[in-house]
């Protein structure tokens, strides 16, 4: 799309969600609502689409109500990177992997890109739809699995490298 139809769909998006959420402002105020979207409509020239789209995602996040998602499937062309993570009180760690990455099974993230673990955590639960603290520890983690959201929050520039710090038995090692 081009700048001005990015900006278009940002203003409609801005307009239309309010009128089609039962009570969209019963979490935040309004005036914080307007201003995120004004902020990401005047960013658009300078942002690429996975920005754009997770600029998106934050601001129908900010409505913190479960049902009330943005998950465009069709900008997610990467698909996700073969592994699931879990949130433990002790960390987030790799609980099912590909073959390829099997090894990597029960290890401890350290860091995603050149962030640390609990860094990038905070950065990407941003934009989890939840109710609550722990709709975001639930949302988050999936996330992390999605090339183009951590694209889109500058976590990696490859989209096609999992480029994850793995820890297990006291020894680290990047995949």
């Amino acid at each position: 799309l081009s700048v001005e139809q990015w900006q278009a769909d940002v203003r409609f998006f801005g307009e239309e969600l309010p009128k089609r959420h039962r009570n969209a402002f019963h979490r935040m105020k309004q005036a914080d609502f307007e201003s995120a979207v004004k902020q990401l409509h005047d960013r658009v020239p300078q942002m690429n689409e996975d920005e754009i789209i997770v600029g998106l995602m934050k601001i129908t996040a900010m409505i913190k109500d479960g049902h009330t998602a943005m998950i465009p499937r069709e900008f997610f062309r990467s698909g996700a990177f073969p592994v699931k993570l879990y949130l433990f009180s002790d960390g987030l760690f790799v609980q099912k992997a590909a073959t390829e990455y099997a090894d990597m099974v029960g290890g401890k993230v350290i860091k995603i890109g050149n962030l640390n673990a609990d860094e990038t955590f905070k950065i990407v639960g941003q934009a989890a739809f939840a109710d609550n603290e722990m709709g975001v520890k639930e949302m988050t983690p999936l996330m992390l699995t999605v090339p183009e959201i951590l694209a889109g929050f500058k976590i990696i520039g490859d989209k096609q490298k999992l480029n994850l710090t793995i820890e297990t038995g006291g020894k680290q090692k990047v995949y």
